[in-house]
């Protein structure tokens, strides 16, 4: 199953912008402050999950194509004997 990587590296930076936002916001600094900080952290984690989803999904079509490859194999051995 191959993971759309620009979905879910958005949906999993807008959490951590509003977790980091209100965790700074609970440590009372001020709003600016709390901004910055969210908006680095989720471009940050943006572009870790995206890359890191991208390497997932080619490890996935690599095992994928790996199996296909297996069992063409095996069919082929089984019809020439």
């Amino acid at each position: 199953m191959i993971i759309n990587s620009k979905i879910f590296s958005i949906q999993l930076a807008v959490a951590a912008f509003f977790g980091v936002a209100c965790a700074g916001s609970l440590c009372r600094l001020s709003p600016l402050t709390c901004c910055k900080r969210a908006l680095i952290c989720a471009f940050i984690l943006y572009v870790l999950s995206r890359c890191a989803v991208k390497m997932v999904n080619k490890i996935i079509m690599s095992a994928l194509v790996k199996s296909q490859m297996n069992q063409e194999e095996e069919q082929n051995r089984g019809s020439h004997e």
